[in-house]
């Protein structure tokens, strides 16, 4: 699970595949997977000194034990956001009829929730998290992959051979 902006998986590009190739294609998903990424790399674009600055900061706060309570405060306003994008993201692949009601706000929220992270001090962050936004609306496959994610990519279990004595 993706909760916090330290996830990496190690089948990070596997899931993003499935996501994409299972995510809704009517007009209003093409429209804001055309927007979002462009708002996002712009921001990031923008951000992205901030980025290191805080990046610093992070590695400062992690050698004082007040520095790791504030890394914790910043994983519970993260925890918030997480929750509102992977309910947006829900919502929006399982009800067709809500995608334009959702569309602004996912337009107003990803962006906010992208600048979080790159303005969030945590030294341990996975750098390509961001990812996970710029792929909205099919963050929620992304990060709580369905059950046919994982019987694709089970692996095969040989059974020995039984052999009589």
């Amino acid at each position: 699970m993706s909760v916090t902006y330290r996830w990496n998986p190690e089948d990070f590009s596997t899931r993003i595949d499935f996501a994409e190739k299972n995510y809704p294609s009517d007009l209003f998903t093409k429209l804001i997977r055309t927007i979002i990424p462009q708002l996002l790399i712009f921001c990031n674009f923008i951000l992205n000194p901030i980025n290191k600055i805080s990046h610093a900061i992070g590695r400062l706060l992690t050698k004082l034990i007040l520095g790791l309570l504030v890394l914790a405060i910043f994983d519970l306003i993260w925890l918030l956001f997480w929750l509102i994008i992977i309910g947006l993201s829900k919502l929006w692949i399982k009800f067709n009829l809500l995608r334009p009601l959702l569309f602004i706000p996912s337009i107003i929220i990803i962006p906010i929730a992208n600048i979080y992270i790159l303005l969030a001090p945590d030294p341990h962050k996975y750098k390509n998290y961001w990812i996970i936004l710029k792929l909205w609306p099919i963050t929620s496959i992304i990060c709580l992959p369905p059950k046919e994610y994982f019987d694709l990519i089970k692996p095969k279990i040989i059974k020995p051979n039984k052999t009589k004595k």
